[in-house]
């Protein structure tokens, strides 16, 4: 049976998935710009929010592990509920004190992938919105270039850890034919060092969008 933890990680990941999508037929449909751009500050919102709670889980299990090592029962080598609880509740005080939630949601690739992904194509909008969005309204060119081939790009896929795109045919053919090896991300300077896993990719929506308004 399927752990509430995993069920947890892929409830967040289909609404960041739905939430993608959703911009980018906001972005398709949506003409009034004054409209467009509120729907978007509120999709924002709903990743901010995926990303808070993945930080809370991340905190509790932190808290949660070293809350049990702290609260072994010198005789019985066995945790203490009463010790765990206290533990554990002083470890979340320390975390969330330590923890720069603004700077883990700016960071964090989905957010940043969102937020670039719209950058070449949100309109300037009146005052009558509300200033206090971080969604950037100046010109970024999309690479549709797969990093891997050197080839144009017909159906790319984003790295949801690291935010890079690749061709869906080029990376998924080196995922599978570098498995002992470990394929990891081939953009220069990327920080994301783990192996790319077939679940790591995403449809990377807003460049297909580019390349389909290239050929029109």
């Amino acid at each position: 049976m399927e752990s509430i933890e995993n069920m947890f990680f892929k409830n967040i990941d289909k609404t960041r998935d739905q939430t993608t999508k959703c911009a980018f037929s906001v972005l398709e449909y949506i003409t009034d710009e004054n409209l467009k751009t509120k729907y978007l500050k509120e999709l924002e919102k709903v990743l901010v929010m995926c990303v808070e709670s993945e930080h809370a889980v991340a905190l509790s299990r932190r808290a949660a592990k070293e809350a049990e090592a702290r609260s072994l029962d010198e005789n019985t080598n066995l945790p203490s509920a009463q010790k765990f609880d206290e533990a554990y509740v002083e470890n979340m005080e320390e975390l969330e004190q330590d923890a720069v939630i603004e700077e883990i949601i700016n960071n964090a690739p989905s957010v940043k992938a969102f937020r670039e992904q719209l950058q070449a194509q949100i309109v300037p909008v009146s005052a009558n919105i509300d200033d206090d969005t971080d969604l950037v309204t100046t010109q970024h060119t999309i690479n549709l270039t797969d990093p891997i081939s050197k080839m144009p790009m017909t159906d790319p896929v984003r790295n949801k850890h690291c935010g890079h795109v690749y061709e869906r045919s080029t990376v998924t053919n080196m995922i599978k034919s570098t498995k002992r090896k470990k394929f990891r991300c081939p953009c220069m300077g990327c920080g994301y060092r783990e192996p790319i896993k077939l679940t790591d990719l995403e449809d990377a929506l807003d460049v297909k969008r580019q390349i389909i308004l290239q050929k029109k």
